[in-house]
This record gives C-alpha cells, structure tokens and sequence, in this order.
C-alpha cells in the first residue's frame, strides 16, 4: 500500500468513510476506545497508593493549598534531579479540588487521562495517513491504538499515580504533533504557536516527550515531494526546538539550580566506565525494551543492579537487540519504495527509547517498561501494519490480531497486582532475587509497616525481622546503596542495639552526608543511649542539611528538649524554625507528646 501526500483532505481525516457504516466510523472508534480503557483499568479505582507515590504526596505537601502555591510549583524541583511543574499543577490542582490526594480518585484521573490519550493518539495516526485506502486507514488507526491500550507494558503507568507525568508528556506531544500535522495540510501560522505550546507543556511534564519535537521533521523529510515545500517551515522548527531545549535546560540549571546529573549508584555502570561496558550495557537495556514490547510478561516493578549484571559485549542478549534492529531496518528499507511508515515507525522508536538506553546517562533502574511507553506506540503500529499489509481485509487479518485480547488478558491480571505495595513486591521478588534495590523496598515496607500501622508487639517484631531479611539481601547484592544501609540500621534501632545502628547509619553518611534521614536516626540513637550532647549535635546536623522542614523531625527534636530539662528553648526553637521555613504552615500546629 503506498503513501499519500499530506494534503487538507487527508488532515480533514475520514468521518464520512464508511458511508454511514459503524465498522469504520472515527466518532464510534473514539467511543470504543475511551470507554473500553476506562473498563479495562476500571479496578484500579479502589487500589492504594503503589510505587513512588510518595514523592507526590511530599512534594504537594510543601505547596500552600491557595493560588500562591502556584508559584512554588514553578521554582521547586520534582523528586531531586527533575523539574516537571505542569505534572505537579496538576496534583496540586487536584488536592484543590477534592481536597486532598486520594488513591481512589487519582486512580481514577489516570484512567481517565489514559483514555483521553488513546482518543488523541487515534486521532493522530488518522492524520498521518499511513494506509492509501481510506477504510483501511481508519481500521489500522483503530486496531493500532487498541493494541497500544491493552498492552502490558502500560499497567505500571497507568495503575501507578505517580506516573501520571508518562500520561501528561505524551498527551501533550501527541496533541503538539498533531497541531504540526494540521499546519502542513492548511498553513495557519498559528499552529506552530500550539505546536511550541504543547510541546513545551510536555517537556514540562517529564522530558521524555523530547521525540515529539522531531517527529513532525522526520515525518516530512521521507515525503520527499513535499521536503522542497517545507524546507522553510522545517527550519523555523528546527530553529524553535532549539529555542525551547535552551530555555529549558537554562530554566533547570541556571534559574531552578537543579543538579540533573544522577549519581551513579544503582548500576552496573558504577563500576565500570570504559565505552565498551557503555555499548554493552545499551545493548542489553534495549534487549529489553523490545523484550516489553514483543512479550505480555515480565514486566515487573524495578530491576536495578545487579538483576541486570553487565555482560560481555557479545552476550547473546546484546546479539539478538542487534540482529533484532537490523531485521527491522532491512524490513523498513525493503518496504520504503512501496511504505515509508516503516522506517518513520523504526526511527521513532529508537528516537523516543534513545534516552533510556543507559547510552549517555545511566538511568534509574537501568531499564523500566515505563520508560518504554511513547516508544511502544511506534511498536503497536508497526506490529499492525505489517498485519494489515500482509492479511488486508480476511480472515487472517482477525487471527494475527487475536494478539490484542491475549495481551488484554495479561493486563488485567498484571493490573491487579498493582493493588498495593504489598501484593506488588511480593509477586515480583521472586523474579528479581538479585535486585538489591527491589530486595530493599519489600524490606523497606515491611519495617515501616511495624513502626507506622497500629499492630501488635508480637506482629511488628515478625515484621521487622522479615524486613531485615530482605534488607540483608539487598546489602549483600550491593553494599554500598545508602538506603539499604539506612534500613538495616533503623532494625538495629528498633530493636535497642543502638551501637549497631549506629554503625550503618554511619556507613550511610560517609557515602552520602547530606542524607538527612540517617544524621535524624543518629540523634535518636544517640538520644536513646542518653548522650545528650551527640544527639543535640546530630538533630542541628539534620536540620542544617534540611531543604524543607520535616515535622516529625523538629517534634522529635522539640521533645527531645523537653525530656532533657531544656523547655525554656522551646518557643524560641518553634521561632528559628518559622523563620528558617516560612511557608510550611505544619509548623504552626505542632504539639509535644
């Protein structure tokens, strides 16, 4: 099937293809998929709180609930290496609105955002026109993004509120491209003003969305009778992205002041630096990428060092992502005369996986099948092309797509693992027993949950030696992560051996001073042994350190003065606090127990 030339009509779409007929009726696809995705992630309005959801609830805790809030969401950084204001707008807007952050409410926004985004992406690939026929078009638009809604790969997107800032990037850079799209066809100048737009909300949404500023320039360049038309509009384009890639990283770096280089802790990478672990390494992540894309399984909820360990380069993993690539690109050149969407497809998803490939910068966890959610899109269209081309209109067009209720099926038993923490870590552990960062975080639950729910002596204790098991595990993989370190000494704590805990709370602070959770522990350690004067010292280390004020750490700190005779420095404390952070109104309502 050859392509067709961007023209208005095939911007316009096809709404009346069909002559009335549902079967390819664009308003009664956009129905089909946005209500069948609401029902397929439908359980996820009664799940918890999951992974990392805890970075939003801290980081909308520190922003005043009324419109001045606003501000502080577009000068502080998201987690400690990102700046991603517009996904923080809304939460914030969000907790505005009902209040609060709820599970069951969040939840549901992410489904619905979801939903709204497989409408836009329909609605982008109709646009592109990959497919001659009109009819066709439509059902391959359709079928591609069902395929792109039920895939596996999405429940820890979608399922997981946090990463609401995966939904954001690629809705607004789907609805920029599709803005660039409409520019082609009619020439209104003002679409490139929506494209910026939109593509500089989805940079500010998380920066994986940078492929869509080069898209709309890959797209054109294959249509070669249309490049000499558009070479004007291709450097205006080229000469705006650099604009809005400067002014970002400027805005990050010089005007927010956030350090956007990682430490390299969580990889195989720490180790080793020379080009060929750097090549090796890329080959083995993008193994895995197109492992998330090509199976329903196996998509578990981290892997980090050293579940992923750094292979020789001509591993048998590395081989296949190699033989794999070249496949695809002799298939795209063999098809480009007759299908140019091939290649446009391929490069697409090299470009939108690119980031993650451990290529530039070791990334966290060294691969996440989050990091492969724009990229898999590219994956579904080109899976069903190739099965539209190949089969057309019969029957054995259904059979090669019965891959789309096969891989529904995995969706909705993965989804429901993501119920809670608890159900998520314990069904994954088991594939992921040499993750040490995965062995902490099931240790890590188990421990918090001893000290935070209201359980039994006897419970807490069975909780807190399951969770040092799994901590042990985790040093025992990588002795030199600071919260695995941190957890064991808070065991060592909770159960009086105050010199143990200590020791590695310690070991976390030479690694890393500012870690402004283990200096807190070293006061109550010290607290507990009655060295007054250490603990002093460690509670004002803390403090120092402390971007934001902790309220559970100044009541400790508060009580701590209390119990040791030193109440007259009480309200003068409280004061150097106001003063020291201002806009925490936390600080205001504190009471000693």
């Amino acid at each position: 099937m050859k392509n067709t030339k961007l023209n208005k009509e095939s911007i316009a779409g096809s709404s009346r293809t069909g002559n009335g007929n549902i079967f390819y009726s664009e308003k009664a696809h956009c129905l089909f998929l946005f209500f069948s995705t609401l029902l397929l992630y439908s359980q996820t309005s009664s799940f918890g709180f999951n992974l990392d959801d805890e970075i939003i609830q801290l980081i909308i805790s520190r922003i005043d609930s009324n419109w001045d809030g606003i501000k502080t969401i577009f000068i502080q950084e998201f987690g400690k290496y990102d700046y991603r204001p517009i996904t923080v707008f809304v939460f914030w807007l969000e907790s505005k609105i009902f209040g609060a952050i709820s599970p069951g409410i969040s939840h549901v926004i992410n489904s619905v955002l979801y939903a709204f985004l497989s409408v836009q992406i329909y609605r982008y690939i109709i646009f592109l026109r990959f497919v001659n026929d009109k009819k066709m078009n439509v059902i391959f638009a359709f079928f591609a993004v069902l395929f792109f809604v039920v895939h596996p790969n999405h429940v820890s997107v979608v399922a997981n509120i946090k990463s609401r800032d995966n939904i954001l990037s690629m809705l607004f850079g789907i609805l920029s491209n599709i803005q660039m799209l409409k520019y082609l066809a009619d020439r209104k100048k003002i679409r490139i003003l929506y494209f910026v737009l939109l593509f500089t909300l989805a940079l500010l949404s998380k920066y994986d969305a940078y492929v869509f500023g080069f898209l709309p320039i890959l797209y054109v360049i294959l249509y070669k009778g249309e490049f000499k038309k558009n070479i004007l509009s291709l450097l205006l384009l080229s000469a705006l992205l650099m604009v809005v890639f400067t002014l970002h990283n400027f805005l990050i770096q010089e005007v927010i002041g956030i350090d956007n280089v990682r430490p390299v802790v969580d990889s195989p990478l720490a180790n080793a630096h020379s080009y060929l672990d750097i090549v090796s390494l890329s080959l083995t992540s993008l193994f895995y990428y197109i492992k998330f894309s090509v199976l329903p399984f196996g998509h578990y909820f981290y892997f980090g060092y050293n579940q992923i360990p750094l292979a020789k380069l001509w591993d048998f993993k590395n081989i296949l992502a190699i033989f794999t690539v070249l496949a695809v690109l002799g298939y795209s050149i063999y098809r480009y005369k007759e299908n140019k969407a091939y290649l446009f497809m391929m490069l697409f998803y090299g470009g939108a996986i690119l980031y993650a490939l451990n290529f530039f910068v070791p990334v966290s966890g060294i691969v996440m099948d989050r990091y492969n959610f724009i990229a898999s899109l590219a994956f579904c269209m080109f899976y069903v092309l190739v099965i539209i081309d190949s089969y057309g209109t019969g029957n054995k067009l259904y059979i090669g797509l019965l891959v789309i209720p096969v891989f529904a099926i995995f969706t909705i038993v993965r989804t429901s693992d993501w119920r809670s923490k608890e159900k998520l870590y314990n069904a994954d552990i088991k594939h992921l027993e040499n993750s040490a960062h995965a062995n902490y975080l099931l240790g890590a639950l188990y421990v918090n949950n001893a000290l935070f729910d209201n359980v039994t002596k006897a419970d807490a204790d069975n909780m807190v030696d399951k969770g040092e098991y799994y901590i042990d595990k985790s040093i025992a993989i990588n002795p030199n992560i600071t919260t695995s370190l941190e957890g064991k000494g808070v065991c060592q704590l909770y159960k009086g051996r105050y010199t143990d805990a200590l020791y590695y709370f310690g070991k976390t602070l030479q690694i890393d001073s500012n870690y402004i959770s283990a200096s807190h522990y070293m006061a109550l350690s010290y607290r507990d042994l009655a060295k007054n004067d250490s603990a002093d010292y460690w509670f004002r280390y803390t403090f120092s350190n402390m971007k934001y004020g902790n309220v559970r750490y100044i009541e400790n700190y508060l009580n701590f003065l209390h119990s040791v005779g030193r109440s007259s420095e009480i309200d003068s404390t409280i004061k150097v606090f106001k003063q020291r952070w201002p806009n925490n109104k936390d600080i205001e309502t504190l009471v000693l127990n």
